[in-house]
């Protein structure tokens, strides 16, 4: 078997090596596995006594030498490790690197481009980044796994690592590094279905003539300075163009959510301008108020 690790780094790489080499000499993996290393033992490569190879080099590199894999199952494989560096994710120029080198390099160190899977463990950084493109280009290809920090508790899955208050913390204070680093969800900054730049103004005064009209809410469930807002908007559209018409929203008890929430529904629900629907999230105080508003 032929094997390549490659981490960021060139010294990172030989570390991973090391580390490798240093838990391959415990008692406990003797005890359990049969594999032991061989004459061979670099920085950054090492042999077994099975005719096994393991090499680790940096991420953009040329990867000379041996390739990965043998041209049979589990011949070997290539694994990336963190291949981005975080304060890299939003820059371009070195996504399209880092795409470039996966393509024209990586895949090619394969020596069965059949038999030799590639491993990639990264936490995500953005929705350009490896994974993203590797999942977009390649999907009947991938065994996607992915671990998010909160578990279905909203609590924290790895408290030992970081607690439930700091992840709440940073989904507050930076709602895109959550999502990508913590969910394994990463999301464009401004929206990934509308972005801040398709925003436009208008004038109300020449608000076009609307030929439909309906109103949104979205509920929170506390009205502590720390929760959400609950928010009502009257939305119209004309010509395919949507034109948001009225917005209300602060943080309510039930009983005041309700109340303004018809208030501002009877305000916009005219003979000659009607509201053709309103849509209530079914979360949180919504689920309450859609059977107040019902009745």
């Amino acid at each position: 078997m032929a094997a390549r690790l490659l981490p960021y780094s060139n010294e990172l790489a030989k570390t991973s090596v090391r580390y490798i080499q240093q838990t391959m000499s415990v008692p406990w993996y003797l005890d359990l596995f049969s594999t032991r290393m061989g004459q061979i033992r670099q920085a950054d490569h090492f042999t077994t006594e099975q005719g096994g190879k393991v090499y680790g080099d940096g991420v953009g590199g040329s990867l000379t030498g041996l390739g990965a894999g043998l041209k049979r199952r589990a011949g070997g494989f290539i694994v990336l490790d963190d291949p981005s560096k975080p304060d890299e994710a939003l820059s371009r120029v070195e996504s399209d690197k880092l795409r470039v080198w996966f393509e024209n390099t990586l895949k090619s160190r394969r020596n069965s481009s059949q038999w030799t899977p590639i491993i990639i463990c990264m936490q995500r950084l953005d929705t350009e980044d490896l994974s993203g493109f590797v999942l977009r280009e390649y999907p009947d290809d991938v065994h996607h796994i992915k671990f998010s920090a909160l578990d279905a508790r909203g609590e924290s899955a790895i408290p030992e690592t970081v607690s439930t208050k700091s992840l709440l913390d940073t989904q507050r204070i930076s709602p895109f590094t959550f999502a990508a680093q913590y969910l394994q969800e990463p999301t464009v900054i401004g929206g990934n279905l509308i972005k801040t730049a398709d925003f436009r103004y208008y004038d109300p005064e020449y608000l076009p003539k609307i030929e439909l009209k309906f109103i949104v809410a979205d509920t929170a469930m506390k009205t502590k300075e720390a929760n959400d807002f609950s928010v009502l908007q009257c939305w119209g559209r004309y010509q395919k163009r949507a034109y948001m018409i009225d917005q209300m929203r602060g943080k309510w008890a039930p009983d005041q959510l309700m109340r303004n929430a018809r208030a501002f529904y009877e305000k916009h629900h005219k003979a000659s301008s009607p509201v053709a629907y309103m849509s209530v999230e079914e979360a949180a105080a919504g689920l309450t108020l859609i059977q107040d508003l019902r009745k």
